[in-house]
């Protein structure tokens, strides 16, 4: 009886979906530690592994050879599945193959059918999770990942969320500059986090408050990249385009703020990941993601998709 530990199978989820991103469909087979398993087998130790992980104990998983499904359909519309439910899923599924052998035709949710391809994206995003975070996420973003081979979404957005999507006025994230540049810094990485981590953090590095100060728009996206200097605005134009072209809703937070000694109008940027929204500030460099030292808040103001000004 073969097993794999539970480090192995998350480390393999990564490698999941990385494919799927690449490819726009799923792995037949999936490297696990040394060993190379079928898309059922791994989608039996995924929801294992999830199983296991919820329930803290943490145990081996087996690598025992699953059957395809005889006919697999489904294909679930844009949505979210919340922990509770993907947690069922997982204990229904790895229930299912311990008796049948073979993964389920299609997987009964609240949003419709899921199919095995859904279930292999999906699961192996959660996984990915909870390497970078810890913990299990509240809820999991759904894929139009289709049973053939259809492009799927590895992140699909609420309604409301997806316009911080959109090109703006000062804000051209199509730019080839731009998309080259995000290409770079992020490369294969997959979490939606450490995308926005990586960006953040080379824009930064790179980057300074131009002076003398001035107000408003002066440069945009593209020419703040270029100049690689800018006041607040300019340097949130270019961290939003650089989040916006990786995949990552962004908009600008117009605030009132106190510094060490003077207060004033500023603007910054916010990402939204894992279902909340995360502020950036390139003003000064002692800023983290998440985390602005450089003043503290008096009031918002507004938050925008374009900027006014």
């Amino acid at each position: 009886m073969t097993v794999k530990s539970i480090a192995e199978v998350l480390n393999a989820a990564k490698t999941v979906t990385a494919y799927i991103q690449n490819n726009d469909k799923t792995p037949p087979t999936v490297t696990v530690g040394n060993l190379q398993v079928t898309r059922p087998t791994f989608n039996r130790m995924m929801a294992a592994t999830l199983v296991e992980i919820n329930n803290k104990s943490m145990q081996n998983i087996l690598t025992d050879t699953i059957k395809d499904p005889d006919k697999p359909t489904g294909g679930l519309p844009d949505g979210q599945l919340q922990k509770s439910e993907y947690l069922d899923i997982a204990k229904r599924v790895k229930d299912y193959i311990a008796k049948k052998e073979k993964m389920p035709n299609y997987i009964t949710t609240s949003l419709g059918k899921m199919s095995p391809f859904n279930y292999m994206d999906i699961f192996s995003r959660i996984l990915n999770y909870y390497v970078d975070k810890k913990v299990l996420p509240s809820f999991a973003y759904t894929s139009s990942l289709s049973v053939v081979s259809n492009t799927p979404k590895v992140v699909s957005y609420p309604a409301n969320i997806k316009p911080f999507l959109d090109v703006t006025k000062n804000c051209n994230w199509k730019d080839a500059l731009i998309v080259n540049k995000v290409k770079d810094i992020v490369g294969n990485e997959t979490s939606m986090y450490n995308k926005a981590y990586k960006l953040f953090n080379w824009a930064l590095n790179v980057t300074s408050y131009e002076e003398p100060m001035y107000y408003n728009t002066r440069h945009g996206a593209v020419n703040t990249l270029k100049l690689l200097k800018g006041n607040c605005v300019d340097l949130a134009h270019l961290l939003i385009a650089l989040w916006r072209a990786a995949g990552i809703p962004a908009l600008y937070k117009h605030v009132y703020a106190q510094f060490s000694n003077f207060k004033t109008g500023h603007v910054i940027a916010s990402a939204y990941i894992d279902g909340k929204w995360i502020d950036g500030d390139l003003s000064n460099n002692i800023n983290k993601l998440g985390n602005t030292k450089s003043w503290k808040l008096i009031k918002q103001y507004a938050v925008y998709k374009e900027l006014p000004f």
